[in-house]
């Protein structure tokens, strides 16, 4: 009887498992299901062309309005409020053109790489060169070297506003949703509002208030905290990134994830050949590390400067973002194939 019971035990957990895996290649169709193997990054090799500082887009992108939340602050109160006023406005440091991706990343550490011969200019370079107005990016997610899920990130801009959100699908917890939103002007992305949400319950955020030169953030407890210039959000950095990397190294951005608030440093490590999309591409390298965590988001230059990867590692994770389809300005202009079915005997 024990043998019996034993027996449908191991029966019982096979077919819960025989169900689990056939859930999982049902509901993520994009996943590529052999999950890919964790292994170091080789260096990466000296620049042959800088990233070029790119224009906000002037072309107007209808922004879609973020779900409203009531302890959030109206999104045309925080722009007003963002107008230098006479008396009570703190004067920020404006970095110069010459000085000029996870909240757990601080503080860089060690060299940048070292270059070889004098650096290029990138062959399509043009002086007015424009970032789109919209932007699509789909990602699979890994967590290690488990395909975890789903991740799409939007981008909307245009007639100086921006809107950024990125929503994160699993299987095994609740959608997750990140929402930015602030002006547009020639030092890049100047953010005045950002988002948290698991499911529909909005969580951690963050108001800037530019004109009174503060930070509040916090999930159920408020704080408040002296807003540097140039500050951006977990979610705007990266696009502050696409904007202006090339004018940005070296730089150290304050950085919100609505919950901590940290210093961002920001370093061009170099370029590197990634498989992304189903396709080889060049890509520029930048990273910050510090406290044993470390961001590094690869940039497309032929793409953009769009961030078609995205890594976040420390001593006991592995979060790694990559691109499977690029949209822009409602033209797919990458996408990964789909997986070859594997058949068995036939």
């Amino acid at each position: 009887m024990a043998r019996w019971s034993a027996r449908a035990d191991w029966r019982l957990w096979l077919a819960l498992l025989a169900s689990l895996l056939a859930h999982l290649l049902w509901l993520t169709p994009d996943w590529a299901w052999l999950p890919a193997p964790v292994r170091d990054e080789p260096p990466a090799k000296p620049l042959t062309a800088r990233l070029q500082v790119l224009a906000a887009p002037t072309a107007a992108a209808k922004l879609a309005q973020a779900p409203a939340a009531s302890p959030a602050a109206p999104l045309a109160q925080l722009a007003k409020a963002s107008a230098p006023t006479r008396g009570n406005a703190k004067k920020q440091p404006t970095p110069s053109p010459a000085d000029a991706v996870d909240a757990d990343a601080v503080d860089a550490a060690g060299q940048t790489a070292p270059e070889s011969a004098p650096v290029a200019p990138a062959p399509s370079a043009q002086a007015d060169a424009r970032f789109p107005a919209q932007v699509s990016l789909r990602y699979e997610v890994f967590y290690g070297s488990l395909m975890a899920g789903i991740g799409e990130l939007d981008w909307q801009g245009g007639e100086g506003q921006y809107r950024l959100e990125l929503t994160l699908r699993s299987l095994f917890a609740p959608r997750l949703r990140y929402v930015s939103e602030g002006e547009l002007n020639a030092n890049g992305l100047k953010p005045l509002r950002f988002d948290a949400y698991r499911g529909d319950t909005r969580r951690e955020h963050a108001e800037f208030d530019w004109a009174a030169g503060e930070l509040r953030y916090g999930d159920r407890d408020e704080q408040r905290t002296e807003l540097q210039a140039g500050a951006q959000d977990i979610l705007s950095l990266v696009f502050q990134l696409a904007l202006r990397a090339g004018a940005l190294e070296g730089q150290t951005v304050q950085m919100t994830s609505g919950k901590k608030v940290y210093s961002q440093p920001v370093r061009i490590d170099g370029e590197s050949e990634q498989n992304l999309a189903g396709q080889t591409l060049v890509v520029v390298q930048v990273s910050s590390e510090a406290r044993g965590q470390r961001t590094e988001v690869w940039l497309a230059r032929e793409q953009h400067n769009l961030p078609l990867r995205i890594r976040n590692s420390g001593e006991n994770k592995l979060i790694d973002q990559r691109v499977i389809r690029v949209q822009v300005d409602g033209e797919t202009i990458l996408e990964r194939p789909e997986p070859e079915r594997i058949h068995h005997g036939h």
